[in-house]
Protein backbone atom coordinates (compact mmCIF):
# COMPACT_ATOMS: atom_id res chain seq x y z
CA UNK A 1 0.00 0.00 0.00
CA UNK A 2 1.22 3.57 -0.56
CA UNK A 3 2.69 5.71 2.12
CA UNK A 4 0.12 8.10 3.50
CA UNK A 5 2.00 11.26 2.66
CA UNK A 6 2.61 10.60 -1.06
CA UNK A 7 0.34 10.63 -4.03
CA UNK A 8 2.97 9.52 -6.47
CA UNK A 9 6.59 8.65 -6.69
CA UNK A 10 7.69 12.15 -7.62
CA UNK A 11 7.54 12.96 -3.91
CA UNK A 12 10.25 10.40 -3.24
CA UNK A 13 13.90 11.55 -3.37
CA UNK A 14 14.79 11.75 -7.05
CA UNK A 15 17.94 10.31 -8.54
CA UNK A 16 20.54 12.65 -9.93
CA UNK A 17 19.53 11.64 -13.43
CA UNK A 18 15.87 12.46 -12.91
CA UNK A 19 16.75 15.81 -11.31
CA UNK A 20 18.64 16.93 -14.40
CA UNK A 21 16.50 18.59 -17.06
CA UNK A 22 16.54 16.77 -20.36
CA UNK A 23 18.49 18.32 -23.20
CA UNK A 24 16.41 19.52 -26.12
CA UNK A 25 16.44 22.40 -28.54
CA UNK A 26 14.22 25.44 -28.99
CA UNK A 27 12.08 25.17 -25.89
CA UNK A 28 9.09 27.48 -25.92
CA UNK A 29 7.95 28.48 -22.45
CA UNK A 30 5.72 31.39 -23.49
CA UNK A 31 3.72 30.98 -26.65
CA UNK A 32 1.01 33.12 -28.15
CA UNK A 33 -0.65 33.60 -31.50
CA UNK A 34 -1.35 36.69 -33.50
CA UNK A 35 -0.33 40.32 -33.48
CA UNK A 36 -3.40 41.54 -35.28
CA UNK A 37 -2.38 40.16 -38.68
CA UNK A 38 -3.51 37.02 -40.48
CA UNK A 39 -0.46 34.89 -39.72
CA UNK A 40 0.30 32.31 -37.06
CA UNK A 41 2.80 33.93 -34.71
CA UNK A 42 4.81 32.40 -31.91
CA UNK A 43 6.87 34.18 -29.29
CA UNK A 44 9.52 31.60 -28.42
CA UNK A 45 11.85 32.09 -25.51
CA UNK A 46 15.13 30.24 -25.76
CA UNK A 47 16.18 28.79 -22.40
CA UNK A 48 19.69 27.68 -23.23
CA UNK A 49 19.34 24.10 -24.34
CA UNK A 50 17.42 22.90 -21.30
CA UNK A 51 13.88 21.68 -21.16
CA UNK A 52 11.82 22.88 -18.24
CA UNK A 53 10.01 19.70 -17.28
CA UNK A 54 6.92 20.18 -15.22
CA UNK A 55 6.98 17.73 -12.31
CA UNK A 56 3.71 17.95 -10.47
CA UNK A 57 4.07 16.94 -6.85
CA UNK A 58 0.87 16.47 -4.94
CA UNK A 59 0.39 14.84 -1.58
CA UNK A 60 -1.75 11.75 -1.26
CA UNK A 61 -4.07 13.66 1.07
CA UNK A 62 -4.72 16.22 -1.66
CA UNK A 63 -5.53 13.53 -4.22
CA UNK A 64 -7.71 11.57 -1.83
CA UNK A 65 -9.78 14.67 -1.13
CA UNK A 66 -10.83 14.71 -4.77
CA UNK A 67 -14.05 13.09 -5.84
CA UNK A 68 -13.53 9.44 -6.78
CA UNK A 69 -14.42 9.00 -10.43
CA UNK A 70 -14.62 5.31 -11.27
CA UNK A 71 -14.61 5.69 -15.04
CA UNK A 72 -11.19 4.85 -16.47
CA UNK A 73 -9.10 7.92 -17.41
CA UNK A 74 -6.94 5.86 -19.80
CA UNK A 75 -7.58 5.42 -23.53
CA UNK A 76 -6.57 1.81 -24.03
CA UNK A 77 -5.81 1.21 -27.72
CA UNK A 78 -8.03 4.09 -28.76
CA UNK A 79 -6.15 7.17 -29.93
CA UNK A 80 -6.41 10.47 -28.09
CA UNK A 81 -8.62 13.08 -29.73
CA UNK A 82 -9.06 16.80 -29.21
CA UNK A 83 -11.65 16.22 -26.48
CA UNK A 84 -9.08 14.15 -24.52
CA UNK A 85 -6.60 16.99 -24.04
CA UNK A 86 -7.46 17.21 -20.32
CA UNK A 87 -6.00 13.74 -19.78
CA UNK A 88 -3.11 13.97 -22.23
CA UNK A 89 0.02 14.38 -20.11
CA UNK A 90 3.78 14.24 -20.52
CA UNK A 91 4.04 15.98 -23.89
CA UNK A 92 4.40 19.64 -22.88
CA UNK A 93 7.80 20.07 -24.51
CA UNK A 94 6.85 18.11 -27.61
CA UNK A 95 3.71 20.20 -28.08
CA UNK A 96 5.70 23.42 -27.76
CA UNK A 97 8.35 22.30 -30.23
CA UNK A 98 5.77 21.04 -32.72
CA UNK A 99 3.93 24.37 -32.51
CA UNK A 100 7.18 26.13 -33.30
CA UNK A 101 7.73 23.89 -36.34
CA UNK A 102 4.18 24.51 -37.54
CA UNK A 103 4.69 28.24 -37.08
CA UNK A 104 7.75 28.21 -39.34
CA UNK A 105 6.28 26.08 -42.11
CA UNK A 106 3.11 26.00 -44.16
CA UNK A 107 3.50 22.22 -44.32
CA UNK A 108 4.75 20.05 -41.45
CA UNK A 109 5.36 16.31 -41.69
CA UNK A 110 5.10 14.61 -38.28
CA UNK A 111 7.12 11.39 -38.38
CA UNK A 112 7.32 8.55 -35.91
CA UNK A 113 7.23 4.80 -35.52
CA UNK A 114 3.92 3.01 -35.17
CA UNK A 115 2.85 3.47 -31.56
CA UNK A 116 5.05 6.52 -30.98
CA UNK A 117 2.04 8.76 -30.28
CA UNK A 118 2.32 11.06 -33.31
CA UNK A 119 -1.44 11.12 -34.01
CA UNK A 120 -2.27 11.80 -30.38
CA UNK A 121 0.37 14.53 -30.19
CA UNK A 122 -1.40 16.46 -32.94
CA UNK A 123 -4.98 15.61 -32.03
CA UNK A 124 -4.83 15.98 -28.23
CA UNK A 125 -1.78 18.23 -27.98
CA UNK A 126 -1.18 20.60 -30.88
CA UNK A 127 -4.78 21.31 -31.93
CA UNK A 128 -6.17 21.97 -28.42
CA UNK A 129 -3.14 24.17 -27.65
CA UNK A 130 -3.73 26.29 -30.75
CA UNK A 131 -7.47 26.35 -30.11
CA UNK A 132 -6.88 27.65 -26.58
CA UNK A 133 -4.38 30.25 -27.75
CA UNK A 134 -6.80 31.47 -30.41
CA UNK A 135 -9.88 31.30 -28.20
CA UNK A 136 -10.96 34.81 -29.21
CA UNK A 137 -10.37 34.25 -32.90
CA UNK A 138 -11.90 32.09 -35.63
CA UNK A 139 -9.72 28.98 -35.74
CA UNK A 140 -10.84 25.66 -37.26
CA UNK A 141 -9.09 22.32 -37.49
CA UNK A 142 -9.94 19.81 -40.20
CA UNK A 143 -8.87 16.25 -39.40
CA UNK A 144 -9.15 13.20 -41.66
CA UNK A 145 -7.29 10.16 -43.01
CA UNK A 146 -6.86 9.62 -46.77
CA UNK A 147 -8.77 6.26 -47.00
CA UNK A 148 -9.39 4.79 -50.45
CA UNK A 149 -10.49 8.15 -51.83
CA UNK A 150 -8.77 11.16 -50.20
CA UNK A 151 -11.14 13.63 -51.86
CA UNK A 152 -14.13 11.79 -50.43
CA UNK A 153 -12.40 11.80 -47.03
CA UNK A 154 -11.99 15.58 -47.29
CA UNK A 155 -15.66 15.92 -48.25
CA UNK A 156 -16.80 13.90 -45.22
CA UNK A 157 -14.52 15.95 -42.99
CA UNK A 158 -16.15 19.15 -44.20
CA UNK A 159 -19.57 17.61 -43.58
CA UNK A 160 -18.72 16.42 -40.07
CA UNK A 161 -21.46 17.04 -37.53
CA UNK A 162 -19.04 16.72 -34.60
CA UNK A 163 -17.00 19.83 -35.37
CA UNK A 164 -17.55 23.51 -34.67
CA UNK A 165 -18.01 24.33 -38.35
CA UNK A 166 -20.90 23.37 -40.60
CA UNK A 167 -20.84 23.17 -44.37
CA UNK A 168 -23.82 22.01 -46.38
CA UNK A 169 -23.59 19.19 -48.91
CA UNK A 170 -23.70 21.69 -51.76
CA UNK A 171 -20.92 23.79 -50.21
CA UNK A 172 -18.69 20.77 -49.57
CA UNK A 173 -19.37 19.25 -53.00
CA UNK A 174 -16.36 21.04 -54.45
CA UNK A 175 -14.09 18.67 -52.48
CA UNK A 176 -15.23 15.76 -54.64
CA UNK A 177 -14.02 17.23 -57.93
CA UNK A 178 -10.65 15.45 -57.62
CA UNK A 179 -8.59 18.06 -59.45
CA UNK A 180 -5.11 19.42 -58.88
CA UNK A 181 -6.53 22.66 -57.45
CA UNK A 182 -9.40 21.12 -55.44
CA UNK A 183 -8.06 21.92 -51.96
CA UNK A 184 -7.20 25.49 -52.96
CA UNK A 185 -10.71 25.91 -54.35
CA UNK A 186 -12.16 24.56 -51.10
CA UNK A 187 -10.15 27.16 -49.19
CA UNK A 188 -11.01 29.98 -51.61
CA UNK A 189 -14.71 29.11 -51.50
CA UNK A 190 -15.33 28.14 -47.88
CA UNK A 191 -12.74 29.96 -45.77
CA UNK A 192 -13.59 33.45 -44.55
CA UNK A 193 -10.86 36.07 -44.59
CA UNK A 194 -10.54 36.33 -40.80
CA UNK A 195 -10.42 32.54 -40.25
CA UNK A 196 -7.32 30.45 -39.62
CA UNK A 197 -7.32 26.84 -40.71
CA UNK A 198 -5.21 23.85 -39.75
CA UNK A 199 -5.69 20.84 -42.01
CA UNK A 200 -4.40 17.67 -40.37
CA UNK A 201 -4.12 14.52 -42.48
CA UNK A 202 -3.55 11.61 -40.13
CA UNK A 203 -2.06 8.26 -41.22
CA UNK A 204 -0.75 9.94 -44.37
CA UNK A 205 0.80 6.64 -45.44
CA UNK A 206 -2.73 5.51 -46.38
CA UNK A 207 -2.28 7.61 -49.50
CA UNK A 208 0.22 4.96 -50.62
CA UNK A 209 -1.15 1.83 -48.91
CA UNK A 210 -4.95 2.22 -49.13
CA UNK A 211 -5.64 4.58 -52.03
CA UNK A 212 -5.22 2.43 -55.14
CA UNK A 213 -6.28 5.05 -57.68
CA UNK A 214 -3.00 6.54 -58.92
CA UNK A 215 -4.74 9.35 -60.80
CA UNK A 216 -6.58 10.51 -57.69
CA UNK A 217 -3.42 10.11 -55.63
CA UNK A 218 -1.50 12.37 -58.02
CA UNK A 219 -4.27 14.96 -58.06
CA UNK A 220 -4.55 14.96 -54.28
CA UNK A 221 -0.81 15.38 -53.78
CA UNK A 222 -0.74 18.17 -56.36
CA UNK A 223 -3.65 19.81 -54.57
CA UNK A 224 -1.80 19.70 -51.23
CA UNK A 225 1.42 21.06 -52.68
CA UNK A 226 -0.40 23.90 -54.39
CA UNK A 227 -1.75 25.05 -51.02
CA UNK A 228 1.68 24.66 -49.39
CA UNK A 229 3.32 26.66 -52.17
CA UNK A 230 0.78 29.49 -51.74
CA UNK A 231 2.45 30.26 -48.37
CA UNK A 232 -0.78 31.52 -46.84
CA UNK A 233 0.08 31.81 -43.15
CA UNK A 234 -3.60 31.55 -42.25
CA UNK A 235 -3.65 27.97 -43.57
CA UNK A 236 -1.37 25.29 -42.13
CA UNK A 237 -0.99 21.72 -43.41
CA UNK A 238 0.13 18.99 -41.02
CA UNK A 239 0.62 15.34 -42.01
CA UNK A 240 1.35 12.46 -39.63
CA UNK A 241 3.04 9.44 -41.16
CA UNK A 242 4.81 6.27 -40.07
CA UNK A 243 8.54 6.82 -40.49
CA UNK A 244 9.02 3.52 -42.33
CA UNK A 245 6.98 4.93 -45.24
CA UNK A 246 9.16 8.02 -45.61
CA UNK A 247 10.84 6.45 -48.64
CA UNK A 248 7.56 6.37 -50.56
CA UNK A 249 7.08 10.03 -49.64
CA UNK A 250 10.52 11.28 -50.64
CA UNK A 251 10.67 9.20 -53.82
CA UNK A 252 7.83 11.18 -55.40
CA UNK A 253 8.92 14.24 -57.34
CA UNK A 254 5.84 16.15 -56.17
CA UNK A 255 7.39 16.41 -52.69
CA UNK A 256 10.79 17.67 -53.85
CA UNK A 257 10.23 21.06 -52.19
CA UNK A 258 9.82 19.37 -48.78
CA UNK A 259 13.02 19.15 -46.73
CA UNK A 260 14.10 18.32 -43.19
CA UNK A 261 13.00 21.73 -41.97
CA UNK A 262 9.45 20.56 -42.60
CA UNK A 263 9.90 17.39 -40.52
CA UNK A 264 9.00 16.95 -36.89
CA UNK A 265 10.19 13.61 -35.48
CA UNK A 266 8.31 12.21 -32.49
CA UNK A 267 10.86 10.71 -30.12
CA UNK A 268 10.26 8.34 -27.18
CA UNK A 269 9.15 10.00 -23.95
CA UNK A 270 11.65 10.62 -21.16
CA UNK A 271 11.06 8.92 -17.81
CA UNK A 272 9.71 12.06 -16.16
CA UNK A 273 7.30 12.56 -19.07
CA UNK A 274 6.17 8.95 -18.79
CA UNK A 275 5.63 9.45 -15.09
CA UNK A 276 3.22 12.30 -15.81
CA UNK A 277 1.39 10.30 -18.49
CA UNK A 278 0.95 7.43 -16.02
CA UNK A 279 0.12 9.28 -12.79
CA UNK A 280 -1.74 12.42 -13.73
CA UNK A 281 -4.89 10.86 -15.29
CA UNK A 282 -5.41 8.70 -12.20
CA UNK A 283 -4.82 11.65 -9.87
CA UNK A 284 -7.53 13.62 -11.66
CA UNK A 285 -9.93 10.81 -10.77
CA UNK A 286 -8.85 10.77 -7.15
CA UNK A 287 -6.64 7.68 -7.36
CA UNK A 288 -2.94 7.07 -6.63
CA UNK A 289 -0.41 4.32 -7.38
CA UNK A 290 1.15 1.94 -4.89
CA UNK A 291 4.68 3.05 -4.05
CA UNK A 292 7.17 1.67 -6.57
CA UNK A 293 4.57 0.68 -9.18
CA UNK A 294 5.06 3.68 -11.45
CA UNK A 295 8.81 3.08 -11.56
CA UNK A 296 8.19 -0.58 -12.38
CA UNK A 297 5.90 0.41 -15.25
CA UNK A 298 8.47 2.87 -16.60
CA UNK A 299 11.15 0.17 -16.51
CA UNK A 300 8.78 -2.25 -18.28
CA UNK A 301 8.42 0.03 -21.30
CA UNK A 302 12.08 0.98 -21.66
CA UNK A 303 13.47 -0.23 -24.96
CA UNK A 304 10.09 -1.47 -26.19
CA UNK A 305 8.92 -0.35 -29.62
CA UNK A 306 5.47 1.18 -29.97
CA UNK A 307 4.94 1.08 -26.22
CA UNK A 308 2.52 4.01 -25.81
CA UNK A 309 -0.66 2.19 -26.91
CA UNK A 310 0.50 -0.85 -24.92
CA UNK A 311 1.00 1.38 -21.90
CA UNK A 312 -2.43 2.94 -22.21
CA UNK A 313 -3.97 -0.50 -22.72
CA UNK A 314 -2.28 -1.96 -19.64
CA UNK A 315 -3.25 1.03 -17.48
CA UNK A 316 -6.84 0.84 -18.68
CA UNK A 317 -6.99 -2.90 -17.90
CA UNK A 318 -5.44 -2.24 -14.50
CA UNK A 319 -8.11 0.35 -13.73
CA UNK A 320 -10.91 -1.98 -14.87
CA UNK A 321 -9.46 -4.83 -12.81
CA UNK A 322 -9.42 -2.68 -9.68
CA UNK A 323 -13.06 -1.75 -10.33
CA UNK A 324 -14.16 -5.36 -10.84
CA UNK A 325 -12.11 -7.09 -8.13
CA UNK A 326 -13.83 -7.23 -4.75
CA UNK A 327 -12.10 -7.13 -1.37
CA UNK A 328 -13.03 -9.19 1.68
CA UNK A 329 -15.78 -6.72 2.62
CA UNK A 330 -17.28 -7.09 -0.87
CA UNK A 331 -16.19 -3.62 -1.96
CA UNK A 332 -14.35 -3.01 -5.24
CA UNK A 333 -10.63 -2.40 -4.86
CA UNK A 334 -10.96 0.99 -6.55
CA UNK A 335 -12.72 2.24 -3.41
CA UNK A 336 -9.28 2.10 -1.75
CA UNK A 337 -8.24 4.71 -4.34
CA UNK A 338 -5.02 2.83 -5.08
CA UNK A 339 -3.78 1.02 -8.19
CA UNK A 340 -1.85 -1.97 -6.90
CA UNK A 341 1.30 -3.78 -7.99
CA UNK A 342 -0.33 -7.22 -7.49
CA UNK A 343 -3.16 -6.42 -9.91
CA UNK A 344 -0.67 -5.03 -12.44
CA UNK A 345 1.48 -8.16 -12.32
CA UNK A 346 -1.57 -10.42 -12.72
CA UNK A 347 -2.36 -8.62 -15.99
CA UNK A 348 1.09 -9.45 -17.35
CA UNK A 349 2.46 -5.91 -17.15
CA UNK A 350 2.79 -3.57 -20.13
CA UNK A 351 4.62 -6.15 -22.21
CA UNK A 352 2.10 -8.96 -21.70
CA UNK A 353 -1.28 -7.35 -20.95
CA UNK A 354 -2.50 -7.04 -24.53
CA UNK A 355 -1.32 -10.49 -25.64
CA UNK A 356 -2.79 -12.09 -22.52
CA UNK A 357 -6.15 -10.33 -22.77
CA UNK A 358 -6.78 -10.91 -26.49
CA UNK A 359 -5.72 -14.57 -26.11
CA UNK A 360 -8.14 -14.97 -23.19
CA UNK A 361 -10.98 -13.61 -25.31
CA UNK A 362 -10.06 -15.82 -28.27
CA UNK A 363 -9.67 -18.96 -26.16
CA UNK A 364 -13.07 -18.38 -24.52
CA UNK A 365 -14.75 -18.81 -27.92
CA UNK A 366 -15.96 -22.14 -29.28
CA UNK A 367 -14.35 -23.55 -32.43
CA UNK A 368 -16.86 -21.95 -34.82
CA UNK A 369 -16.34 -18.53 -33.28
CA UNK A 370 -12.56 -18.96 -33.23
CA UNK A 371 -12.74 -19.60 -36.97
CA UNK A 372 -14.84 -16.44 -37.26
CA UNK A 373 -12.24 -14.49 -35.28
CA UNK A 374 -9.50 -15.66 -37.64
CA UNK A 375 -11.57 -14.61 -40.64
CA UNK A 376 -12.31 -11.19 -39.12
CA UNK A 377 -8.73 -10.33 -38.25
CA UNK A 378 -7.30 -11.59 -41.54
CA UNK A 379 -9.85 -9.37 -43.28
CA UNK A 380 -8.60 -6.39 -41.28
CA UNK A 381 -4.93 -6.57 -42.27
CA UNK A 382 -2.98 -5.97 -45.44
CA UNK A 383 0.63 -6.51 -46.46
CA UNK A 384 2.29 -3.62 -48.27
CA UNK A 385 5.74 -2.62 -49.40
CA UNK A 386 7.64 -0.01 -47.41
CA UNK A 387 11.15 1.44 -47.35
CA UNK A 388 12.33 -1.46 -45.21
CA UNK A 389 10.44 -4.25 -46.96
CA UNK A 390 7.01 -5.79 -46.52
CA UNK A 391 4.91 -4.43 -43.68
CA UNK A 392 1.67 -5.67 -42.19
CA UNK A 393 -0.74 -2.79 -41.72
CA UNK A 394 -4.31 -2.36 -40.56
CA UNK A 395 -7.00 -2.48 -43.25
CA UNK A 396 -10.30 -0.62 -42.90
CA UNK A 397 -13.19 -2.87 -44.01
CA UNK A 398 -16.90 -2.34 -44.42
CA UNK A 399 -18.92 -4.03 -41.72
CA UNK A 400 -21.25 -5.50 -44.34
CA UNK A 401 -18.31 -7.62 -45.54
CA UNK A 402 -19.00 -9.78 -42.48
CA UNK A 403 -22.23 -11.76 -42.88
CA UNK A 404 -23.75 -14.34 -40.55
CA UNK A 405 -24.49 -14.61 -36.83
CA UNK A 406 -21.15 -16.10 -35.70
CA UNK A 407 -19.15 -13.39 -37.49
CA UNK A 408 -21.36 -10.57 -36.21
CA UNK A 409 -21.29 -11.89 -32.64
CA UNK A 410 -17.50 -12.23 -32.63
CA UNK A 411 -17.11 -8.84 -34.31
CA UNK A 412 -19.19 -7.21 -31.58
CA UNK A 413 -17.23 -9.06 -28.90
CA UNK A 414 -13.93 -7.55 -30.03
CA UNK A 415 -15.50 -4.12 -30.59
CA UNK A 416 -16.91 -4.15 -27.05
CA UNK A 417 -13.44 -5.01 -25.78
CA UNK A 418 -12.06 -1.96 -27.66
CA UNK A 419 -9.77 -4.19 -29.72
CA UNK A 420 -11.67 -3.28 -32.88
CA UNK A 421 -13.30 0.05 -33.64
CA UNK A 422 -16.29 0.83 -35.82
CA UNK A 423 -16.60 4.11 -37.71
CA UNK A 424 -18.58 5.88 -40.40
CA UNK A 425 -18.76 4.50 -43.91
CA UNK A 426 -18.18 6.59 -47.00
CA UNK A 427 -21.40 7.77 -48.62
CA UNK A 428 -19.76 8.87 -51.88
CA UNK A 429 -18.18 5.63 -53.03
CA UNK A 430 -21.42 4.56 -54.70
CA UNK A 431 -23.33 6.97 -56.86
CA UNK A 432 -26.90 5.66 -56.83
CA UNK A 433 -29.33 6.55 -54.07
CA UNK A 434 -30.02 2.87 -53.47
CA UNK A 435 -26.38 2.18 -52.70
CA UNK A 436 -26.11 5.28 -50.53
CA UNK A 437 -29.19 4.25 -48.60
CA UNK A 438 -27.81 0.75 -48.08
CA UNK A 439 -24.41 2.08 -47.07
CA UNK A 440 -25.99 4.34 -44.46
CA UNK A 441 -26.94 1.16 -42.62
CA UNK A 442 -23.34 -0.02 -42.50
CA UNK A 443 -20.10 1.20 -40.98
CA UNK A 444 -16.40 0.55 -41.24
CA UNK A 445 -14.39 -1.71 -38.96
CA UNK A 446 -10.67 -1.67 -38.25
CA UNK A 447 -8.17 -2.86 -35.67
CA UNK A 448 -7.99 -0.37 -32.81
CA UNK A 449 -4.23 -0.01 -33.16
CA UNK A 450 -1.63 -1.71 -35.34
CA UNK A 451 0.31 -2.65 -32.22
CA UNK A 452 -2.22 -5.50 -31.83
CA UNK A 453 -0.98 -7.02 -35.10
CA UNK A 454 2.53 -7.31 -33.66
CA UNK A 455 1.49 -8.26 -30.11
CA UNK A 456 -0.89 -11.17 -30.65
CA UNK A 457 0.93 -14.44 -31.38
CA UNK A 458 -2.07 -16.17 -32.96
CA UNK A 459 -2.57 -13.36 -35.48
CA UNK A 460 1.13 -13.28 -36.33
CA UNK A 461 1.00 -17.02 -37.00
CA UNK A 462 -2.10 -16.74 -39.18
CA UNK A 463 -0.40 -14.00 -41.20
CA UNK A 464 2.74 -16.05 -41.64
CA UNK A 465 0.66 -18.94 -43.00
CA UNK A 466 -1.68 -16.90 -45.20
CA UNK A 467 0.33 -13.83 -46.24
CA UNK A 468 0.22 -14.38 -50.00
CA UNK A 469 -3.48 -15.21 -50.15
CA UNK A 470 -4.26 -12.19 -47.93
CA UNK A 471 -2.43 -9.95 -50.42
CA UNK A 472 -4.30 -11.52 -53.34
CA UNK A 473 -7.67 -11.31 -51.56
CA UNK A 474 -7.25 -7.62 -50.68
CA UNK A 475 -6.24 -6.82 -54.24
CA UNK A 476 -9.36 -8.64 -55.43
CA UNK A 477 -11.60 -6.72 -53.00
CA UNK A 478 -10.31 -3.40 -54.34
CA UNK A 479 -11.02 -4.50 -57.92
CA UNK A 480 -14.52 -5.68 -56.97
CA UNK A 481 -15.29 -2.41 -55.18
CA UNK A 482 -14.27 -0.34 -58.22
CA UNK A 483 -16.30 -2.61 -60.53
CA UNK A 484 -19.36 -2.30 -58.25
CA UNK A 485 -19.11 1.47 -58.14
CA UNK A 486 -18.89 1.85 -61.93
CA UNK A 487 -21.59 -0.76 -62.54
CA UNK A 488 -23.97 0.97 -60.09
CA UNK A 489 -24.10 4.06 -62.30
CA UNK A 490 -26.18 1.98 -64.73
CA UNK A 491 -25.64 3.71 -68.05
CA UNK A 492 -24.67 2.21 -71.39
CA UNK A 493 -21.37 4.06 -71.38
CA UNK A 494 -20.54 3.04 -67.83
CA UNK A 495 -21.64 -0.50 -68.59
CA UNK A 496 -18.80 -0.66 -71.11
CA UNK A 497 -16.47 0.94 -68.57
CA UNK A 498 -17.47 -1.62 -65.94
CA UNK A 499 -16.73 -4.36 -68.47
CA UNK A 500 -13.26 -2.88 -68.92
CA UNK A 501 -12.70 -3.25 -65.15
CA UNK A 502 -13.02 -7.04 -65.29
CA UNK A 503 -9.97 -9.18 -64.59
CA UNK A 504 -7.72 -10.15 -67.44
CA UNK A 505 -4.61 -12.13 -68.26
CA UNK A 506 -2.31 -13.69 -65.68
CA UNK A 507 -4.04 -12.05 -62.70
CA UNK A 508 -7.38 -13.57 -63.69
CA UNK A 509 -5.77 -16.98 -64.07
CA UNK A 510 -4.18 -16.58 -60.62
CA UNK A 511 -7.55 -15.68 -59.03
CA UNK A 512 -9.37 -18.52 -60.79
CA UNK A 513 -6.66 -20.98 -59.77
CA UNK A 514 -6.79 -19.86 -56.13
CA UNK A 515 -10.58 -20.14 -56.09
CA UNK A 516 -10.42 -23.59 -57.66
CA UNK A 517 -8.05 -24.74 -54.92
CA UNK A 518 -10.30 -23.22 -52.20
CA UNK A 519 -7.33 -21.13 -51.08
CA UNK A 520 -9.60 -18.25 -50.05
CA UNK A 521 -11.50 -20.57 -47.73
CA UNK A 522 -8.60 -20.46 -45.28
CA UNK A 523 -9.26 -16.76 -44.70
CA UNK A 524 -13.05 -16.88 -44.70
CA UNK A 525 -13.92 -17.44 -48.34
CA UNK A 526 -15.31 -15.05 -50.93
CA UNK A 527 -18.55 -13.09 -50.95
CA UNK A 528 -21.27 -13.58 -53.53
CA UNK A 529 -20.30 -10.34 -55.28
CA UNK A 530 -16.69 -11.55 -55.47
CA UNK A 531 -17.84 -14.72 -57.24
CA UNK A 532 -20.01 -12.63 -59.59
CA UNK A 533 -17.00 -10.49 -60.47
CA UNK A 534 -14.78 -13.50 -61.12
CA UNK A 535 -17.50 -15.27 -63.13
CA UNK A 536 -18.15 -12.14 -65.20
CA UNK A 537 -14.40 -11.87 -65.83
CA UNK A 538 -14.24 -15.52 -66.94
CA UNK A 539 -17.27 -15.06 -69.20
CA UNK A 540 -15.72 -11.97 -70.76
CA UNK A 541 -12.41 -13.80 -71.21
CA UNK A 542 -14.21 -16.76 -72.86
CA UNK A 543 -16.26 -14.39 -75.05
CA UNK A 544 -13.11 -12.62 -76.22
CA UNK A 545 -11.32 -15.91 -76.79
CA UNK A 546 -14.28 -17.20 -78.79
CA UNK A 547 -14.43 -13.92 -80.70
CA UNK A 548 -10.72 -14.17 -81.41
CA UNK A 549 -11.10 -17.77 -82.55
CA UNK A 550 -13.97 -16.73 -84.81
CA UNK A 551 -11.88 -13.90 -86.23
CA UNK A 552 -9.00 -16.27 -86.94
CA UNK A 553 -11.41 -18.80 -88.50
CA UNK A 554 -12.81 -16.15 -90.81
CA UNK A 555 -9.32 -14.94 -91.69
CA UNK A 556 -8.32 -18.51 -92.47
CA UNK A 557 -11.45 -19.06 -94.59
CA UNK A 558 -10.79 -15.80 -96.40
CA UNK A 559 -7.18 -16.81 -97.01
CA UNK A 560 -8.24 -20.25 -98.29
CA UNK A 561 -10.87 -18.68 -100.55
CA UNK A 562 -8.31 -16.23 -101.87
CA UNK A 563 -5.81 -19.03 -102.50
CA UNK A 564 -8.49 -21.11 -104.24
CA UNK A 565 -9.46 -18.17 -106.43
CA UNK A 566 -5.81 -17.57 -107.23
CA UNK A 567 -5.29 -21.21 -108.23
CA UNK A 568 -8.44 -21.17 -110.38
CA UNK A 569 -7.26 -18.08 -112.18
CA UNK A 570 -3.90 -19.73 -112.86
CA UNK A 571 -5.62 -22.79 -114.40
CA UNK A 572 -7.79 -20.60 -116.62
CA UNK A 573 -4.74 -18.72 -117.77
Amino acid sequence: MPEENTANETQQPQSQESQQPQSQENVVSDIHFGDGDSSFTFAPVQIGTQVQTQIIQVSADTVLQKELIKASPYRGLRRFNTKDSNRFFGRTTAIANLRETVNKNNLTLVLGASGSGKSSLVRAGLIPAITKALALEAFYSFVFTPTQDPFDALYRCLRSEEKDYSFSASEAQIALEAKEDTLQQVINTLKKKEERWLIFIDQFEELFTVCKNEEKRKCFIASLMQVAAAKDDAVKLVFAMRADFLGQFTSRSEFRSINQNNYYVVHPMYSDELRQAIEQPAMQHGVIFETGLVQQIIEDVEGQKGYLPLLQYALNLLWIAECKTLSADNRPHIDDRTLNRKSYNLLGGVRGALQKRVSEIYESLDQEKQDSAKRIFLNLVDVVDSETGRKTVSRRAYRNEFIGDPLIQVLDTFINEDLLVSGSASLQEYASDDYKSALLQTSTVEIAHEILIHSWDELKQWLEEEEEIVILRNWLLNEVRRWERIRSESTTENGTEAQNELLKGARLEQIVDARGKNAFQNIGGLRQVDHEFIDASVEERDRQQKQEQERKRKELEAAVALETEHNRNQILD
